[in-house]
């Protein structure tokens, strides 16, 4: 166990020190340059700027500093939020995605377990024909179009409708911004439905498989209660790919949707990185792309232990 759990950090570690190579070289080959916008400054404020951000700097030079500061903690200072670091913005910013992932992984969670069981304990009945009309909507229709159907149909129409019926200010669904409650409830719904789909479809598949076994007829034939073959037997044994999958899923969700945060205007994490990439805000993208890559690799490898913890079948040992 101890020599696994040695392996996957240092494949970690130089997984990040790749990642974090190639978005550095890979960015300075862009066309461009930060400070080069629409209006061009004086060459020697210009000159100023680039000494001050270390940019005057050979490649090779900016590339061991970076790394340096990287080693200690320091993802350096934006070209774009003057007197900001990347790190503090994070630190702003991610707290804000992250509320929206676990909404939406809960959601996603508890909505694909219900509709993946029923769907298979229902197979070729009515239940199951709507649930999989369902999962092919949602896997199928890009994000951004449900997004803003929903804020069509929630927030535009459905709303004034509750008002003028109930002779109430209160907007029930608002279709931007991020404050209360209320606020959280459609990007949500738009975030987390491909991923309950997702989940819908690999619970039912699994658990179709896991119905033909011979352990769940002979817990039948036993006179056990259903919910307990369901819960204890079926679900229990089915569980393992659907893990994955949502393990896997926990590293985009949690730090939030580009697309989502933009159309509903949530001062996410999403926000700060499309900004960086089109100002060519060197610093900020690097430090969100290698925080991206911390996060998801070291969820990926959680994902990887809790495998025997689910399953005790599973042997570590046995994948080194």
């Amino acid at each position: 166990m101890k020599k696994y759990i040695l392996k996957r950090i240092l494949l970690a570690l130089v997984t990040i020190f790749l990642i974090t190579t190639l978005t550095f070289f890979l960015m300075y080959a862009l066309p461009g340059a930060p400070f080069l916008g629409d209006r061009p400054l004086p060459d020697n404020v210009l000159e100023q700027l680039n000494r001050q951000y270390g940019l005057d700097k050979p490649i090779w030079q900016r590339y061991l500093l970076y790394l340096n500061n990287v080693f200690h903690g320091n993802f350096g200072v934006s070209t774009v939020y003057i007197n900001r670091s990347v790190t503090s913005i994070i630190m702003e910013a991610f707290p804000v995605s992250a509320d929206l992932g676990i909404r939406a992984l809960l959601f996603a969670i508890a909505g694909g377990t219900i509709f993946g069981t029923i769907s298979a304990l229902q197979r070729n009945k009515l239940a199951d024909r709507i649930i999989i009309i369902m999962v092919v909507i949602g896997v199928s229709v890009p994000s951004f179009i449900m997004g803003t159907f929903l804020q069509y149909l929630l927030g535009m129409k459905f709303s004034p409708w509750f008002m003028q019926t109930f002779h109430t200010d209160y907007r029930i669904f608002p279709i931007a911004r991020w404050e209360s409650f209320r606020y959280t409830i459609i990007p949500t719904l738009v975030l987390g439905l491909r991923s309950m789909t997702s989940i819908t479809r690999m619970l039912r598949t699994s658990l179709l498989d896991v119905i033909s076994q011979d352990y769940i007829k002979t817990a039948k034939a036993k006179g056990l209660p259903g919910r307990v073959i369901v819960v204890k037997h079926m679900l229990k044994n089915a569980i393992v790919p659907v893990y994955t999958m949502v393990g896997r899923m926990v590293g985009s969700i949690l730090t939030g949707s580009f697309i989502i945060e933009n159309i509903f205007s949530i001062p996410g994490i999403g926000k700060y990185f499309i900004n960086s990439i089109t100002a060519q805000d060197y610093q900020m993208t690097m430090g969100l792309t290698l925080f991206y890559a911390i996060f998801v690799v070291l969820i990926n490898l959680l994902v990887d232990l809790g495998y025997s913890l689910i399953d005790p079948r599973i042997s570590v040992a046995k994948e080194i």
